[in-house]
């Protein structure tokens, strides 16, 4: 991805609840409208790459997502990179980060998240063990080495099984199980990182480019952004999270991050 700006903007689409989950309406046709429509609005006000996420699909699964997930996020994302010529991203909630590869290739996308790649956390779902040896070797079987992985470094919503520095977190996560990035969120969706955490990953990762993955706003971005390689903004995009982006939010951001530069 080269970013339009010095910092790297993606900009999230939530897709609403698909079917077979809980809060599936039974209205397919309009959820396809729904993220064309936020997508335009993010590429209009200027990010630099997309996400999509299957965001309404809560209580979210562990790890693998049944069959009708990937097909419908596979629609999805394949109609949204066919429409606009930006890098797309695909993340499977909770952490499936082999249907993400394979939505990701049949999309034709080129990134994907990995909330939890290595070690193990215990969050809402339970449990939840990485599985680098697993998703990396169906990269290679797919032939998607040109997909990259993403991952997330003490995930949102989770918390440490065991004592792990984060020097032991950052290096496992990328020389040990592959990632191609990390990612840094605060506590939850919309909750900022913590600076001093975000510091060490960014100082750890000596030159592997560094996300942030939460809590991005246009108050806080001049602070954040000498200590990251760019940020996946959702949230701070809407009224709430489950209204459409706001394309004058969207500019806003990508306004401020631009006048930064500047500075």
């Amino acid at each position: 991805m080269t970013p339009k700006n010095s910092k790297l903007i993606i900009g999230m689409l939530h897709a609403p609840a698909l079917p077979g989950s809980p809060s599936y309406q039974g209205e397919w046709n309009k959820i396809l409208p729904f993220i064309l429509k936020d997508a335009e609005s993010l590429a209009k006000g200027g990010v630099d790459a997309l996400m999509i996420e299957n965001y309404g699909d809560l209580p979210f699964f562990p790890d693998r997502v049944p069959s009708e997930t990937v097909a419908h996020l596979a629609v999805l994302g394949r109609a949204v990179k066919k429409q606009f010529k930006l890098p797309l991203g695909i993340n499977v909630l909770r952490n499936d980060g082999i249907a993400a590869l394979a939505i990701a290739k049949a999309a034709r996308a080129d990134f994907v998240r990995v909330n939890i790649l290595t070690g193990a956390r215990l969050t809402d779902q339970g449990i939840i063990q990485g599985k680098a040896h697993e998703i990396m070797r169906f990269r290679k079987k797919i032939d998607a080495s040109h997909i990259r992985v993403f991952a997330d470094v003490a995930v949102k919503y989770s918390s440490a099984l065991s004592e792990r520095t984060l020097e032991a977190e950052v290096e496992e996560t990328l020389h040990r199980s592959g990632a191609d990035g990390l990612i840094v969120s605060g506590a939850g969706t919309g909750k900022p990182v913590d600076l001093e955490r975000l510091k060490t990953v960014k100082q750890i990762a000596s030159g592997v480019p560094v996300w942030i993955g939460s809590g991005v706003t246009v108050e806080n971005i001049d602070e954040l952004s000498p200590f990251a390689d760019g940020f996946i903004v959702g949230s701070s995009l809407k009224s709430s999270l489950e209204a459409p982006i706001d394309e004058k939010r969207v500019k806003k951001l990508v306004e401020r991050l631009q006048r930064g530069r500047l500075v």
